[in-house]
């Protein structure tokens, strides 16, 4: 994280940079000062995804299945969690993925300076293997269930 903050500091000062900490209180020890980086200890990853231009984990979790169902891009360091190369595969024609933090960073400059991502922003069959549906779609299926129940 410190390599990827520092950079990101340096070479984006123009640039409004949020940090989220995680909700975790154990893991939030971040004793940077970097002077262009805000770190959000109290806002939820949802809250902050729609002002985001960009996505970046670096322990994708929770976090990269919410950020897919955006048209965000997302940046993704590998290594730090284990997949089954099934999700790996799949999620990556959604997500760019790096071993390593230079090419990660060298990713990141190539879409701030012509906008260009090559993965896809939305795909269906992430939706078919995460089986997403969205809330107002629950809310639907749950009122269409309870009326079958009542005139049944």
């Amino acid at each position: 994280q410190y390599e990827i903050l520092t950079y990101l500091n340096k070479k984006y000062y123009n640039q409004k940079i949020v940090f989220k900490a995680n909700n975790t209180e154990h893991f939030n020890k971040i004793s940077l000062n970097l002077s262009n980086i805000e770190i959000d200890y109290t806002s939820s990853f949802s809250d902050l995804l729609p002002n985001a231009k960009l996505v970046i984990l670096d322990t994708p979790s929770t976090t990269l299945v919410e950020s897919c169902y955006t048209n965000k891009p997302i940046f993704v360091l590998d290594g730090r969690s284990k997949y089954t190369s099934k999700y790996k595969n799949l999620i990556k024609t959604r997500v760019a993925m790096f071993s390593n933090v230079k090419t990660l960073l060298k990713s990141i400059d190539r879409y701030m300076l012509k906008e260009s991502y090559e993965p896809k922003k939305n795909t269906k069959e992430l939706d078919q293997y995460f089986n997403f549906r969205s809330s107002e779609q629950k809310v639907y299926d749950s009122v269409i269930k309870s009326l079958n129940k009542i005139l049944n």
